[in-house]
């Protein structure tokens, strides 16, 4: 993916606003038409809404990639740290996310030299979080069933992906995919221009839930509703067809 150059005021702006918007496609397309070798301050600004883009289209890789190989170069950027931490946080990765923005007997570790109030206030609110949630004993499931009540479903997803892996009980295989089933449905209402991708994936894991629980209600349901909406799509798609001829 490399590393976006500096943006321009109005750049930033555009940037910002899709951010906001959840637009991580679009926002990341800007910041990569700038290059990929930074060597200046304002880099470093854009860097953290690029990993962050990185990560919530599940680049996580590329985004901790990045994050490393300037970190190594620049271990007093607090920006940085705090990033990387909310990466490996949004992997589940609670302990090496605990690192990176863990207290030593001078205040917090990686940001303890000159960094802006504001970063250490969120550092400190993010380790508390991941605290809370490592000594709550709850488990992946639990945690996507959390995120779900609060209406959090890209990250009751993810909850969910983790906690499927190494789950050898058919019963519960069953209910976690139809769990992602219903996020994925929730997460097509979301954005117009990834509905058909997530109903499809609505679908896929709606299938796999009525493989391991054949005759289970919710897992039929699940699969009907995912049918309902892309067959909504369809029927647009053709409607609109007809009408240009």
């Amino acid at each position: 993916a490399g590393v976006a150059c500096s943006l321009t005021a109005s750049e930033m702006e555009d940037v910002q606003a899709l951010v906001m918007k959840d637009k991580w496609r679009e926002a990341l397309g800007i910041m990569q038409k700038k290059g990929t070798n930074p060597n200046t301050s304002e880099d470093l600004r854009v860097v953290p809404l690029q990993c962050t883009c990185l990560m919530q289209l599940e680049r996580h890789d590329e985004a901790l990639d990045i994050l490393d190989r300037l970190l190594k170069k620049r271990k007093g950027w607090a920006a940085g740290w705090l990033v990387r931490a909310k990466v490996l946080f949004d992997l589940g990765e609670y302990e090496k996310a605990l690192e990176s923005i863990s207290d030593d007997v001078n205040g917090t570790k990686h940001l303890r030299k000159g960094a802006p109030r504001h970063l250490i206030d969120e550092a400190r609110s993010l380790r508390d979080c991941i605290t809370q949630i490592m000594a709550s004993g709850a488990n992946e499931h639990q945690r996507g069933n959390e995120a779900f009540q609060c209406e959090e479903f890209h990250r009751a997803a993810k909850h969910y992906r983790r906690a499927i892996q190494g789950q050898c009980d058919r019963q519960v295989l069953g209910t976690l995919h139809s769990n992602l089933s219903a996020c994925y449905f929730k997460m097509g209402h979301m954005d117009v221009s990834t509905s058909e991708k997530m109903w499809k994936l609505a679908l896929s894991h709606a299938e796999e839930c009525i493989k391991l629980r054949p005759g289970w209600i919710k897992g039929l349901n699940r699969k009907s509703d995912a049918i309902s909406a892309l067959n909504t799509i369809r029927n647009y798609a053709a409607l609109n067809a007809s009408g240009d001829r």
